[in-house]
């Protein structure tokens, strides 16, 4: 039976929900909880902030929502060019910004920045990785000084940027940095699971393992395996000293022994669950 679609022991939902509340709660104390897609913003997000300066963004956020809607309202049955319901849409936007910030001390500001930074979006959506709250806010802050003294690159054509060979130069060039930076804030094996965390795939994997009752330790394995034998599989695509019949035979191989693999370390009664949710790369290795 699919144990994705099965219903959930009474132990795994109380062990998934406690887990879940703790972290929260660590999370929430020093990163705050996540932005909210509108702009009204909840109290626990805001917690650092006095409740009659929570109350205000509330009543602003409200009255931000119903401005947007009726300039929205008012641009579709007006005779505006693009280019005028942009200026006024940009000019709305302009306002609600200055009057928010207005609300903020300039240290309730810049924690507000941080807060709402992609970085700690990134570190929120770790799995696997063990640290502190502060050590968390840390690497989040880190991330953040490292994104601004290192922009992104931009690609002459943004729709095919692999054609772009300096711009893959140079974004090697920043991951490289990227990496250093961060392996010198959390050593070799800390990089590593900083790594696996960030990886959507082992964020699957790591949601299989519970539902198998198998310990973290297991999606790392599996996400080792997967790894490798993907890395194999490009070798041999790249590989000019293979014929194409040779080519092929390599990759069913890579395919057949990894899946050996995968079925040893997943279990039997895991393996059809892996298959189904987390298994469709395996069909892409042998070609």
């Amino acid at each position: 039976k699919d144990l994705f679609e099965s219903p959930p022991t009474e132990k795994a939902v109380n062990e998934l929900k406690a887990e879940e509340k703790r972290l929260l709660a660590e999370l929430e104390v020093v990163l705050g909880k996540e932005a909210p897609p509108v702009q009204s913003v909840q109290p626990g997000y805001n917690q650092h902030l006095s409740l009659e300066t929570r109350t205000q963004l509330n009543a602003l956020g409200y009255r931000m929502q119903e401005e947007r809607a009726a300039l929205k309202l008012k641009l579709e049955t007006s005779k505006a060019t693009t280019a005028e319901r942009a200026e006024q849409e940009t000019a709305l936007a302009k306002r609600h910004q200055a009057e928010r910030r207005a609300l903020f001390s300039d240290e309730e500001w810049a924690e507000d920045q941080v807060r709402r930074s992609p970085q700690v979006g990134k570190v929120r959506e770790l799995r696997g990785f063990s640290a502190t709250p502060e050590g968390l806010r840390s690497l989040a802050l880190a991330m953040r000084d490292f994104d601004a003294a290192h922009p992104a690159p931009t690609p002459r054509d943004p729709k095919r940027p692999n054609d772009d060979e300096d711009y893959r130069s140079k974004m090697e060039m920043r991951e490289a940095q990227r990496k250093a930076m961060l392996t010198e804030r959390l050593g070799e094996a800390g990089y590593a699971a900083f790594a696996r965390g960030s990886d959507p795939r082992f964020r699957t994997l790591l949601v299989l393992s519970r539902r198998l009752d198998l310990s973290p330790a297991a999606a790392v394995q599996w996400l080792e395996l997967q790894t490798a034998a993907q890395t194999q599989a490009q070798q041999a695509r790249q590989n000019p000293d293979l014929t194409d019949e040779a080519r092929v035979v390599a990759l069913l191989a890579i395919r057949v022994e990894t899946e050996r693999a995968l079925q040893a370390a997943v279990g039997a009664r895991g393996w059809g669950a892996y298959q189904r949710h987390a298994g469709d790369w395996l069909k892409q290795l042998g070609r």
